[in-house]
């Protein structure tokens, strides 16, 4: 249960994603020296060993997955440069449109900004 309160945190703040779930990773594997300590020494895997396999296995996953889901924000925000070209183009545009010189982009540049906005609303919500 506590591995999924990283999902609690902002997409935006790696870091702060990547320590809630490696505490929580080191959490587990000190459950599982505790747990050996209790145990006798055999040679085969037991309910809590595959317990703790599992709970590892799933902090890996979301360590992968706050790395991909700060990847795909990064392509999709300031950190790109098709979009920090098309915000050029788009105030170039609010400019021309003032000084009545026309960039002859105007439709696919709107449409460009409304997707990457509607981008930027759909990772906004992953983080809540």
């Amino acid at each position: 249960v506590c591995s999924f309160a990283t999902f609690a945190v902002d997409v935006e703040s790696l870091h702060d994603r990547c320590s809630v779930t490696l505490t929580v990773l080191l959490t587990i594997v000190a459950l599982k020296y505790v747990v050996a300590e209790k145990l006798p020494d055999i040679n085969y895997a037991t309910l809590i060993d595959k317990f703790n396999l599992g709970c590892m296995s799933l902090q890996m996953v979301i360590i992968i997955e706050n790395t991909i889901a700060k990847i795909i924000l990064l392509l999709n925000k300031g950190d790109n440069p098709e979009f920090v070209i098309s915000n050029a183009v788009i105030d170039n545009e609010v400019d021309a449109k003032n000084s009545a010189y026309d960039t002859g982009c105007d439709l696919e540049c709107r449409n460009f900004r409304e997707v990457v906005e509607a981008d930027e609303w759909w990772m906004g919500m992953l983080s809540v």
